[in-house]
C-alpha cells in the first residue's frame, strides 16, 4: 500500500457473481467509499488549518482512529496528527500498533 494512496474498498468479488450483490448495491457502495475517501482526505488537509480556533482539535482521536481502520489514512498521516498534536503518542500506538517515532529535524 502506497503510503499517499489508499486502497479502494471495493465490494466482495464471490458476493458479486453469486448475485448476493446487486449492481445498484454494488454501485451505492462504491459511491459511498467514493465519498468516505473524499472526506478523509478533507479532514487531513483540515488538519493543517488552525488560524483563529487554534483551541479547536479536530480530528480527534476517535476520526483520526476511524480513518485509519478503515483504511482511509495511512501510518504517515497518523503520524502527521501526532507532530500537529491532534492526538498523542499514546494514541498512536493504541490506533496503528506501532510506536511513535518523531521525525528527525
Amino acid at each position: 500500500m502506497d503510503e499517499t494512496n489508499e486502497p479502494r474498498i471495493v465490494p466482495n468479488d464471490l458476493q458479486i457473481l453469486t448475485g448476493k450483490l446487486s449492481y445498484q448495491q454494488m454501485l451505492d457502495e462504491q459511491s459511498l467509499t467514493v465519498i468516505q475517501e473524499q472526506n478523509a482526505k478533507l479532514v487531513y488537509q483540515l488538519m493543517f488549518i488552525k488560524g483563529d480556533q487554534s483551541d479547536m482539535n479536530f480530528p480527534d482521536f476517535e476520526t483520526v482512529k476511524s480513518f485509519y481502520e478503515l483504511n482511509l489514512w495511512t501510518k504517515a498521516m497518523v503520524a502527521k496528527a501526532v507532530e500537529l498534536e491532534h492526538i498523542t503518542s499514546d494514541n498512536y500506538k493504541t490506533i496503528t500498533g506501532d510506536d511513535y517515532v518523531a521525525p528527525k529535524s
